[in-house]
């Protein structure tokens, strides 16, 4: 079901904002990684995400 978002926290914004402009994985804090698979966020970053159990590597 879309829906229309009017407003976000802003810490959750930051983290959209660091994911939107990060050019390599390496780049990215450990809680903005956390976040590479959630909806809300996998249109504005081109990294892959990790499956389910697999460590995230730093660099990548």
């Amino acid at each position: 079901m879309p829906v229309l978002v009017r407003r976000r926290h802003a810490r959750w914004q930051s983290i959209r904002e660091e994911l939107s402009t990060a050019t390599r994985r390496s780049e990215l804090t450990d809680r903005a990684r956390t976040h590479l698979g959630h909806p809300d966020v996998c249109d504005l970053h081109s990294f892959e995400t990790p499956a389910d159990g697999d460590a995230i590597q730093a660099g990548d």
